[in-house]
């Protein structure tokens, strides 16, 4: 990965800087004294468990129910002699919550009245206007009043269905946040409700993982998802969305994964534990080496990163070599070493193509 391995580059440049830099390589007449380190195979699935992200579940759908408009509490419960507890299971359509309705059916019965009143004076105003008794001027008034009249008995009817709350879907009430008797304010939350036969778990990634789960996305694979508080049972989700943009400041981007939940045992606010492993790619030559192996390369005019890589007898050769992802104090190879080769990792930087070596096992 081009990140990984500029700043990867930068460290070995550095590091080189701080200890002396020199015009030229000493080419001392001795064997330098190394370690090395075979190469290993690098398995993402193996390593998956080390790099898991967190991340909290909620229901798939998942609301905060609110009314239009303010009012005093009439009824919060399947009906007045109970209030809605947690858990508890609603249908769509269903009834949840009601503001005192007099008001309401009050102001909607005078506004009928109103424009019971006005229709009878416009239908009396054009008889008068066909004989002229009154002017057009005066008839437009008496309609525009109308007129004005019959918006308000809509706005008044919007009110009164406006004053009752009912369940968006079948689901499951998660929070009741206010009681009978208070008086509610617009826009204020009183009950939250969600669809818990299917769940969200939403995290943030780091750049270096949006290509690997997307492709994850697009191929549809199964995401296992570990949910701690059920004795890390793992579920089976898949990914739905991957943000396009990071998050402010986190520089994350956003990943939500779909878990069915037919038994219901998965509930909102639990923490949920996720490791994205792509498809192994039986034909790569992918190596794990010990990150001390890493120097930037001596060719001329090169920016890669390289590793001294021990031939038949005592001598090394320098070997450029791309980098991926770091897995504890190790890297990823990606292209230039294959498995079992022996690499030095210790007395690298103090090394040259050809150079004749002393060379250990890491364990001796």
């Amino acid at each position: 990965m081009k990140g990984v391995q500029a700043v990867l580059l930068c460290g070995i440049l550095l590091s080189g800087c701080l200890a002396g830099c020199k015009p030229a390589v000493s080419r001392p007449a001795a064997p330098v004294i190394v370690r090395y380190f075979a190469a290993i195979p690098f398995h993402p699935e193996q390593w998956s468990p080390q790099s898991g992200y967190i991340g909290q579940v909620r229901g798939d759908s998942e609301t905060d129910l609110s009314f239009k408009l303010g009012g005093i509490l009439d009824l919060i419960g399947p009906d007045k002699t109970q209030d809605w507890r947690e858990g508890a299971t609603v249908t769509n359509g269903q009834l949840l919550v009601q503001l005192a309705q007099s008001d309401f059916t009050n102001n909607l019965l005078a506004i009928r009245a109103k424009v019971e009143l006005e229709r009878k004076l416009h239908e009396r105003s054009v008889k008068l206007l066909e004989t002229k008794v009154i002017s057009p001027q005066e008839y437009d008034i008496i309609e525009a009043n109308w007129k004005a009249s019959e918006a308000d008995l809509a706005k008044a009817e919007q009110a009164l269905r406006d004053s009752q709350l009912r369940a968006p879907y079948t689901g499951t009430l998660l929070a009741r946040l206010v009681n009978v008797g208070e008086t509610i304010a617009a826009g204020q939350v009183v009950l939250r409700v969600a669809d818990l036969r299917q769940m969200s778990v939403e995290l943030g990634v780091p750049d270096r993982l949006v290509e690997v789960v997307s492709q994850l996305r697009e191929q549809e694979q199964v995401i296992p998802v570990r949910i701690s508080a059920l004795g890390e049972r793992t579920f089976e989700g898949r990914i739905t969305e991957v943000g396009v943009a990071a998050r402010d400041g986190a520089r994350l981007f956003r990943v939500t994964i779909k878990i069915p939940n037919p038994e219901g045992r998965i509930k909102s606010g639990m923490t949920a534990s996720v490791s994205f492993t792509p498809q192994a790619d039986t034909t790569a030559s992918t190596v794990l080496v010990p990150l001390s192996a890493l120097v930037a390369s001596n060719r001329p005019g090169s920016t890669n990163l390289a590793v001294f890589v021990l031939e038949s007898g005592d001598s090394v050769r320098e070997q450029e070599v791309l980098t991926d992802d770091i897995v504890r104090n190790s890297v990823v190879i990606t292209q230039g070493l294959k498995a079992g080769e022996k690499v030095v990792c210790v007395g690298a930087s103090s090394l040259y193509d050809g150079a004749r070596v002393d060379a250990r096992l890491m364990d001796d």
